[in-house]
């Protein structure tokens, strides 16, 4: 095996980068991207190689942006490991309270894309809100006090009872 071949196999495997010695062959090829307050948006590790990086402040963007465009930039300029993407998500969800939906709108990801990368937390929240609008859309008023009545249904075989009426065909 010759001398370049090994290297790029052990670069590939360690994933060793040395961003510093990029920077004096190449230049900055990326500058830093930071919002209008000042925090980092893309490029901690570049700032953390220079503090002379070359900056790009984005004026318009602040707040809820920010944790945006953290998510859009990171995963469209390079491979983000899967807890990265949770944790970007978990962020925006917990700074939002926004549905997968929502989430796949205001970033152009899919909605798809968001429902498998939202750690499982936050998606039992949507699927308790979904049930309790559900649960809501079934409820009728006591005859004799007036407080909400839930309708339940029992499966005729095993005894489960739902909250709403299950119909199979046989």
């Amino acid at each position: 095996m010759t001398a370049t071949r090994r290297n790029a196999i052990k670069l590939k495997k360690t994933n060793d980068y040395d961003l510093k010695r990029s920077e004096e062959n190449l230049g900055p090829l990326y500058p830093i991207l930071k919002d209008s307050e000042g925090r980092v948006i893309d490029g901690i590790h570049r700032e953390l190689a220079d503090k002379n990086w070359p900056t790009l402040t984005l004026d318009n963007i602040s707040g809820i942006k920010t944790l945006i465009s953290r998510l859009v930039v990171n995963v469209q300029r390079r491979k983000v490991p899967s807890d990265e993407k949770r944790k970007m998500l978990s962020e925006l969800f917990e700074a939002t309270n926004w549905t997968p939906e929502q989430i796949a709108e205001h970033t152009g990801m899919s909605v798809s894309w968001v429902r498998k990368y939202l750690p499982q937390e936050f998606k039992n929240l949507e699927m308790s809100a979904l049930a309790s609008k559900k649960l809501k859309s079934n409820t009728h008023p006591c005859p004799k006090c007036s407080s909400s009545m839930i309708l339940l249904y029992g499966c005729t075989e095993c005894g489960e009872m739902h909250s709403t009426q299950i119909i199979t065909k046989r």
